[in-house]
């Protein structure tokens, strides 16, 4: 059998572990899988826009996770400040104020009448996000996303398992 080590002489170090081939298959299968499902992600922004909502908040990636950032604030009770969202969007807060203030004015959003304003999402937006995230689902599940990352998350946890006995 041969040696962890680097070499065969008194140098205990240990080696870096090696990939083996069935590990590759699977790293290979998850990263094709991964790139396919965030290209369908992208058709799905470009071509789902059906309705105001979607065409807003499609149109560019920091609105698009302005969109999350408001949902989780719902959904988690805790209304968010214009400083809180520029720093999440990684923008000024006169943007996510601009932003803020147009999905108040389109009733996607609302805020306290407390000083600071404090944003979050309105049912509408929830509702919207969810279906998304339903969709989403069916996209990963259609792609082989879900069972090629089972499979590389098991085979390492097994083989970790068993090395570390």
């Amino acid at each position: 059998m041969k040696s962890q080590h680097i070499n065969q002489d008194n140098d205990w170090a240990t080696a870096p572990p090696v990939l083996d081939e069935t590990e590759k298959l699977l790293w290979k299968t998850y990263y094709r899988q991964l790139a396919e499902i965030q290209v369908a992600i992208h058709h799905d922004r470009h071509t789902r826009m059906t309705s105001k909502l979607q065409r807003y908040f499609n149109s560019s990636p920091i609105k698009n996770t302005l969109a999350r950032v408001l949902y989780l604030s719902e959904v988690d009770k805790q209304l968010v400040s214009v400083s809180v969202v520029a720093e999440k969007l990684f923008t000024s807060r006169q943007t996510a104020l601009g932003m803020l203030n147009d999905c108040v004015a389109e009733g996607w959003a609302y805020c306290n009448d407390g000083s600071p304003k404090r944003y979050a999402a309105t049912h509408e937006l929830v509702n919207a996000f969810e279906l998304y995230a339903n969709f989403q689902l069916q996209r990963v599940e259609d792609s082989g996303m879900y069972e090629a990352h089972s499979a590389l998350s098991n085979y390492r946890a097994l083989t970790d398992k068993l090395l570390n006995k």
